[in-house]
Order: structure tokens, then sequence, then C-alpha cells
């Protein structure tokens, strides 16, 4: 897995929590994307849609081929496209967003931690949150381009 950490210095209470992502990666079927508030919650955003892991352990796949492109980022809120079904209407080498133009989806957790962005709310905004992406499938490279994490404070 790769993390980068955001710092969050607004103070306040979560009311809302939504992700931005931008990777290039040929396979979205074999990634995983967490994220940890400062408090230590983890809510899984992506867990190698179309496939039905039976364990949280980054051994499992996918049968969904299609692309994910670093130009056409893809944005992660409660009210968005469920994220199990990323990429299940286009082909191999096409790309989520750019081809089949669904662009926000909601956390799929699969079999990892978390349900949905309301995990965060009521927990303090401040401090560092943590994003990591993983890949399944070792043979297939990637690279995490952008990262951008909006804390709604109520």
């Amino acid at each position: 897995m790769v993390c980068v950490d955001l710092a969050i210095a607004k103070v306040g209470v979560v009311h809302d929590v939504r992700m931005r992502i931008g990777a290039d990666h040929p396979h979205v079927g074999d990634l995983v994307f967490k994220l940890w508030s400062p408090k230590g919650t983890v809510l899984t955003l992506l867990s190698l849609p179309g496939g039905a892991e039976a364990a949280d352990d980054g051994m499992s796949d996918s049968t969904e081929n299609s692309d994910i492109d670093p130009v056409w980022p893809v944005t992660f809120r409660d009210d968005g496209t469920d994220a199990e079904l990323m990429g299940h209407t286009i082909g191999i080498d096409q790309a989520v967003c750019r081809d089949d133009g669904v662009c926000e989806y909601a956390p799929s957790p699969g079999a990892g931690p978390g349900e949905d962005f309301g995990d965060f709310v009521g927990e303090p905004s401040e401090g560092t949150w943590r994003f990591c992406a993983g890949d399944s499938a070792f043979a297939d490279k990637g690279t995490l381009e952008s990262v951008t994490l909006t804390v709604v404070v109520g």
C-alpha cells in the first residue's frame, strides 16, 4: 500500500467527508482505497470492485479490468454510485469516469472496515488523516497522482 497523510487544520466536529482521487492503474478491480481519521476510525472506500473478497487481506482478486485514469479523477461521497459497480459497464482499456461518465461513487467496503462517511460524523476534524491505496495484483503497476480530502465541519 502507498499512503499519504493529509493535515486538516479546521477545528470542529465532522459533519461530512468527501475524497477526490486521481490514480493511474490498468485494472480498477485490483484496487483497495482506505481512509483513517485522526481518531483512528477506518473506512474502506473501495475494495476490489467486481469481486466478492472473502477477507480484507489484500490477496483476493476481481475480474473488473477497466482502467482508472488520473486525468479523470473519481470522487467518493455518500450519495454517489456504489463503488462496487466501478467500471462494470465498460471494458478493458476503457477508464472509469472518462468512458462511462460515472465519476462519483459511494464507499463500498466489501470485507473491509467501515460503512460510509457517516462513520466519521461527530469526530474531531482537526489532525492528520491518512489515505492509503493498495493493489492486490502485484504484476500491474499504478500511481497515485492526487488525493483531495474535504472535511465539512458542523
